[in-house]
């Protein structure tokens, strides 16, 4: 029988009615692909009238193919009490994971007793919230990556502790979040701040990145190779010669190539003016040479000089280019000093507002799930669990056998949940407790 608000005699993977996996199959995630489990140092809180569990496995990346820097991954789980107290499902809890196997480490976790409301509203609530913690867990690690990017990987935390304390240590923002309030209500507020922030993250690092790529391109030209360097620098005013009738043409020579210069540019074209050519610099793999011609034949000779491996540049010598240049780096640079600052300061208030927006979010959710799983009243039990190395799965395993109750068998028969035609659905998808996924970057895991 569901324990959720539909009570049906079925399992809940087999149902073919509508509303019976949308009761009985909230929170089931998967463990990505790829992310081992290891060690978390989290500290114990007392219990809440409603909780939940967390189990933590450290993991190389934030979650499979996420990319960035290297995070933590929790599960964020609610078990049923079963017609127990919470005191003996906390005390079955240590005995299972840590006595019998050692296979994690429990601590508690707190989440309120939030306002329930409506039975539909609460479905349709739970539909939404999947897609909006996803948005807020995004947006959460976006942030943290453009922080930890302008600080050079600067480890994350909230308020001076590192974000995995400040996750086990999370304390509902009564002033902020009511809890007798609509959770609607609660939701759209956070989401709508999450939004805000997202576009406001947009916003501030478009202006920064823009003048970064400016000022990376202006430092390409100034120091790059002969063919795009800045030659305002190297071409001075006794290097050139212009007349009415004569141009001087600044030409890059592959260094293994210069005697074929030396010996064949005369003869490129018509009215080369004899023995011009001189070296002004070689750099890397290329040198640079000036020839004097008439004007009329430039461009036949840019022509043949491609044609025999040689690059003429497009160059006019102005006296004040390097000053102008000089300045308008300074300015860049002092531009994207102050973006970088500014986006720093933005980065590190707002990191903090949307993790915390983000736990809020998944404490609502673990709630909602767990009452449309459990029934009311809230009869589950709060702790956090850290998985000890390489132990994940068998921790799973243990978590299953333990807050199964008497429909075991319904969670542990995964040839008749493909057979069944759940689509997507797997063993590893469905437990007998509510199970999300919580990835943080930057943690330095």
């Amino acid at each position: 029988r569901c324990a959720g608000a539909c009570r049906l005699d079925v399992h809940p993977a087999a149902s073919t009615r509508a509303s019976a996996p949308r009761l009985c199959t909230r929170g089931a995630v998967a463990r990505p692909a790829g992310v081992p489990p290891g060690h978390l140092p989290c500290p114990s809180l007392s219990c809440a009238p409603c909780a939940v569990v967390l189990v933590a496995p450290p993991c190389a990346m934030s979650r499979a193919g996420l990319g960035g820097p290297a995070g933590t991954q929790f599960w964020l789980i609610s078990v049923p009490l079963e017609g127990r107290s919470q005191q003996a499902a906390w005390a079955a809890l240590k005995d299972k994971t840590e006595q019998e196997a050692e296979l994690a480490t429990s601590y508690r976790f707190n989440v309120p007793e939030l306002r329930v409301g409506t039975l539909d509203s609460l479905l349709a609530l739970s539909d939404d919230l999947a897609k909006i913690c996803a948005f807020a867990e995004n947006v959460t690690n976006q942030i943290g990556r453009q922080l930890q990017e302008l600080t050079d990987g600067e480890p994350l935390s909230i308020e001076g502790m590192p974000v995995e304390s400040a996750l086990t240590r999370f304390l509902w923002d009564e002033a902020k979040y009511p809890v007798r309030s609509h959770l609607r209500e609660t939701v759209e507020k956070i989401s709508t701040h999450i939004s805000k922030m997202e576009d406001a993250l947009k916003g501030r690092a478009a202006d920064y990145n823009g003048l970064k790529g400016q000022l990376t391109q202006l430092s390409r030209r100034a120091q790059g190779s002969l063919l795009v360097r800045d030659l305002a620098q190297i071409v001075t005013q006794e290097h050139v010669v212009e007349s009415e009738n004569l141009t001087t043409l600044i030409v890059v020579v592959n260094k293994y190539s210069q005697q074929e210069w030396i010996d064949c540019y005369e003869t490129l074209s018509q009215f080369v003016v004899p023995r011009s050519t001189k070296k002004l610099i070689e750099q890397g793999d290329y040198a640079l040479y000036t020839v004097v011609v008439f004007r009329r034949v430039a461009d036949e000779f840019r022509s043949e000089a491609r044609a025999k491996g040689f690059q003429v540049r497009d160059y006019t010598h102005d006296p004040e280019a390097t000053v102008t240049r000089e300045t308008e780096e300074g300015a860049l640079r002092e531009g994207v000093s102050t973006k970088e600052q500014a986006l720093l300061v933005w980065c590190r208030t707002s990191y903090v507002e949307a993790f915390t927006s983000w736990v809020h979010l998944s404490a609502v959710r673990v709630f909602s799930e767990s009452i449309m799983r459990f029934g009311l009243p809230p009869q589950f039990l709060a702790a956090l669990v850290r998985p000890q190395p390489k132990m994940d799965k068998r921790l799973r395993t243990a978590l299953s056998a333990l807050f199964a109750g008497r429909d075991a068998h319904h969670w542990t028969a995964a040839e008749d949940t493909a057979a069944m035609g759940v689509g997507a659905l797997s063993a590893e998808d469905l437990h007998p407790y509510v199970s999300l996924t919580l990835n943080i970057v930057g943690t330095g895991a």
